[in-house]
């Protein structure tokens, strides 16, 4: 039997630059540690919380407020476990060359790229679209990218992940994950069957996962949806 698993996505709080794979403002440290207060006083007693963190610096450093400020606010109300890289969980990839490079990686990339590498011409294309308008994830949710990974493929990916998580919990409670927007916003599109905008910092998608009657649900900004899970 599979525990009762609450998956909280939570968007990494404010970088200081997406021109690199950097870390957060002081505001953005001001974020997650207001996130980690409203989970603390929404929850429980004894109500376990581990963490989990998609491998970059500014998710790394979110989930580490998160939970430092979580183990602070709580004390011994609630149990708080762990804190770790979870690479299923991971922002979406550009494949340049043989690697597989999370988008501000790929960034510093650009700068060396010859104009005929198709990754270089999604990539500038990518980030022309955030610096113009601030709708990098819009391009990429609605525009075919021959080197991107697909919005389909991350929200599989996710599913899997969290239906693993819930096989493998051997109690109910919640699952913190420190993750990045565009990788949510598709996981929401998928659900509710539309994109429904973009994650401010550190606000949350709940997502669930039973992996026994094969169904996941999501709750974003007040909407609920569920759907079938992908299969291995």
């Amino acid at each position: 039997m599979t525990a009762e698993l609450i998956i909280h996505l939570v968007r990494h709080a404010e970088t200081s630059s997406y021109a690199g794979d950097v870390g957060l403002t002081e505001a953005g440290t001001r974020q997650a540690e207001m996130r980690a207060r409203l989970l603390a006083s929404s929850l429980h007693e004894d109500e376990r919380v581990e963490l989990v963190y998609a491998p970059t610096e500014r998710a790394r450093l979110t989930a580490a407020v998160l939970h430092e400020t979580l183990r602070r606010e709580s004390g011994p109300r609630l149990r708080i476990g762990g804190c770790r890289e979870d690479a299923d969980f991971r922002n979406f990839q550009v494949r340049v060359g043989g690697e597989e490079l999370e988008p501000t990686q790929a960034r510093r990339r650009l700068a060396e790229a010859r104009d005929d590498q198709g990754w270089a011409v999604e990539a500038a294309r990518f980030w022309q679209a955030h610096d113009d308008l601030g709708g990098a994830i819009k391009f990429w949710l609605t525009t075919p990218l021959l080197w991107h990974e697909p919005p389909a493929s991350v929200v599989r990916r996710f599913l899997l992940a969290a239906a693993r998580h819930t096989t493998n919990s051997a109690h109910d409670g919640h699952l913190v994950v420190s993750t990045h927007s565009g990788c949510m916003r598709a996981l929401v599109a998928w659900a509710a069957g539309e994109d429904r905008g973009e994650p401010d910092n550190v606000e949350e998608v709940l997502l669930s996962a039973d992996p026994m009657t094969g169904r996941a649900s999501v709750h974003y900004r007040g909407g609920a949806w569920a759907g079938p899970l992908p299969t291995a």
